[in-house]
């Protein structure tokens, strides 16, 4: 059964009912800095679902371990959100507020501080324990800082990984300009031009210049 408030004056309830939304919102900026598991769970129905710039997040474990994997790395972090929307309506509401979060890391290289400023999109419902967030969308706005204090080590690997990814292998292109002239795959494609090599065209070959 839900938790409803004995006051008999809808103002009042309503007002109520605001407050409590209101502090769910807070409560869950302090569990995230403070990494405090137990206050998270008084924020979110268990089988609640969300897209925290993710795919679907199912259930209140899986919420909780994409902000740690997030988080998990920083040094610190703070999240504050303001200019908040409320509409109850009975035993479900919907909440919107601003979102600004500054995140530290201080070994990164290029900078400790990265800012997200975004906004939580809820849905909420009454349950016998208050108000609990059942869906949450995080929409980004903007960013400030460097990128690598949220990504921790994994934002420069994948670069690096790119850069160091060869062009299309020789071998490789042999092989499809082979059979688009019916070679064998293992005799090397003659160039018409001692200089040059095969260049794309329509059948994904191509010509490059000598090095």
């Amino acid at each position: 059964m839900a938790q409803h408030h004995t006051t008999s004056d809808p103002a009042v309830r309503e007002l109520l009912d605001h407050q409590e939304i209101r502090n769910v919102i807070s409560r869950y900026c302090w569990a995230l800095d403070k990494n405090d598991r137990e206050l998270f769970s008084k924020v979110f129905a268990p089988d609640a679902t969300a897209h925290l710039g993710s795919p679907l997040l199912e259930g209140i474990d899986a919420i909780w371990a994409r902000i740690r994997d997030a988080l998990g790395h920083l040094d610190s972090s703070q999240h504050i959100t303001g200019s908040q929307e409320i509409n109850v309506n009975g035993d479900t509401a919907t909440s919107r507020a601003y979102l600004f979060a500054q995140h530290v890391r201080k070994a990164a290289k290029k900078g400790p501080h990265y800012v997200v400023a975004g906004e939580y999109l809820d849905e909420l419902v009454r349950t016998p324990e208050g108000w609990r967030i059942k869906y949450r969308i995080l929409n980004t706005l903007w960013t400030e800082g460097n990128r690598e204090v949220a990504t921790g080590d994994k934002w420069p690997a994948r670069r690096a990984a790119r850069e160091r990814r060869p062009p299309t292998s020789p071998p490789s292109l042999r092989r499809r300009c082979a059979r688009r002239s019916g070679r064998s795959t293992l005799q090397e494609p003659r160039s018409p031009h001692p200089t040059s090599h095969h260049r794309r065209d329509g059948g994904g070959c191509r010509r490059l210049r000598s090095q």
